[in-house]
């Protein structure tokens, strides 16, 4: 297979010399790196191009009709090394930080360039890079990494060594030995993965996203073992902390999922009248129809819920949540599906990767308490990497009547990176900042100016 410029896409070519071919070995060279930073990365691969080193990057190394993550999971496969051009930019990079991980879990060594003043990276991220050394780049030019690449061409030449070894071995002893050889590996593989997957999930400061928790648990799924601990962590008291215990149940859902099992609580036909929960944590759990009024819940985690649809022509049971409070709740992939909830009140509360209709809301609000204006708190409401969907636009010419207060009202929500679809009520929202969101043309940003929101 022949790359962009001709060459053999193989770790080593054959160089024609005079005294005819002999073998080289090239070592290849992944360039992560944020878009905006794009110039810059062009400096460091001509820099590695010009001391023969083969380089990609996803602007020069894709062809039309290329799948974009699948390549890049192919390149990182055969790639002997990665080079990181750490900039403020690429430090928020969700694409730079998967690319990170899957070198890591590969076992490429990894080079960091440091420009700027660089952002902080994630911190499993962090903690992989600290031990390593790192250049700073200095105007106008890139470093010299050509001696810090050595380590690569070397390990270059032990990849190479290892396959033309395999492919020439035919003895049943010498394979008999290889066998064991790389079931043993495996294990150890195996183990040295779950053991940086448990270590990650009990250092996490902060909620993965999808992207993070891929990376982290890819390749891991038949791994029962991993399940286990994983799970013990998600279901243990001493830890306070809301970040491991999260992401030990995304990485548990994206592990079931993809061996085809998903334990679920049915709790369709729940009669709840004045119950309360107080720091508590409720999971994987469908409640298609049911009546829960007068409910309170309080510093509560609830992640992957179903509430299913209201009562209706459709579905003439369905589910009511009358009088309901949440105050202070964190709400993990959450589905709100045309849930009738009237009067129902959601205070300081964070939505994150949830899916929610408006449609049922009678009096329902989203709210942030701020309390002293002068004193930080972490106490506000949020929607983040959410869908919210809207109602049918109403006939023309008929009046509507109704006030924010008797439909839905978001009053100083921060949204980040969610997406509205269907149509809005500008009146809906009041003092609420839009971050990176998908707006649709009732929501524009002249009308939403009218009620005090600020878009970004």
């Amino acid at each position: 297979m022949l790359d962009e410029n001709g060459e053999q896409n193989i770790p080593f070519y054959r160089q024609k010399t005079g005294a005819g071919l002999r073998m080289t070995w090239r070592p290849r060279v992944f360039v992560s790196y944020a878009r905006e930073d794009h110039r810059e990365a062009l400096q460091v691969a001509k820099s590695l191009e010009g001391s023969g080193i083969h380089v990609f990057m996803d602007t020069k190394g894709l062809m039309i009709g290329d799948q974009f993550a699948t390549r890049l999971s192919d390149e990182l496969k055969t790639s002997d090394g990665l080079v990181f051009l750490h900039t403020a930019m690429s430090a928020r990079s969700e694409w730079c930080h998967a690319e990170i991980y899957a070198a890591y879990s590969r076992g490429l060594q990894l080079l960091r360039i440091r420009k700027g003043e660089c952002g902080r990276l994630p911190d499993p991220i962090e903690r992989f890079l600290s031990d390593l050394h790192y250049l700073e780049w200095q105007e106008p030019n890139p470093p010299d990494l050509v001696g810090h690449l050595k380590k690569a061409a070397r390990h270059a030449r032990r990849r190479a060594f290892m396959r033309l070894a395999l492919g020439a071995s035919a003895a049943a002893v010498f394979g008999a030995i290889v066998t064991v050889f790389f079931l043993r590996w495996d294990a150890w593989q195996a183990s040295t993965k779950r053991r940086q997957v448990i270590d990650a999930i009990e250092t996490s400061q902060a909620p993965w996203t999808g992207v993070q928790v891929k990376s982290i648990a890819s390749g891991l799924a038949q791994d029962g073992e991993l399940i286990s601990r994983v799970r013990a962590l998600r279901d243990d008291p001493r830890i306070v902390q809301l970040a491991p215990r999260l992401n030990a149940w995304q990485v548990d859902q994206l592990l079931s999922a993809a061996q085809g099992r998903r334990e679920r609580w049915d709790l369709s036909g729940a009669d709840w009248r004045g119950a309360s929960l107080d720091r508590a944590v409720l999971s994987d759990v469908t409640i298609r129809e049911g009546r829960i009024e007068s409910f309170t819940a309080t510093r509560c985690q609830l992640a992957g819920i179903y509430f299913g649809p209201g009562p209706g022509a459709e579905t003439q049971r369905g589910l009511s949540l009358i009088d309901a409070r949440f105050d202070g709740c964190d709400f993990w992939n959450v589905w709100i599906d045309r849930t009738q909830l009237l009067t129902t009140e959601f205070r300081n509360s964070k939505f994150r990767g949830a899916d929610i209709s408006v449609l049922g809301m009678a009096g329902a609000k989203f709210y942030s308490a701020v309390g002293d204006v002068n004193v930080v708190k972490p106490d506000f409401a949020l929607f983040e990497n959410s869908i919210i969907r809207g109602k049918a636009p109403p006939d023309a010419g008929v009046m509507d009547l109704s006030t924010p207060e008797q439909e839905v009202l978001f009053d100083k929500v921060e949204f980040k990176r969610v997406t509205f679809e269907g149509w809005f009520k500008p009146g809906w929202f009041r003092d609420s900042h839009f971050d990176e969101c998908n707006l649709p043309a009732s929501l524009s940003r002249a009308a939403l100016a009218g009620g005090g929101n600020r878009v970004d």
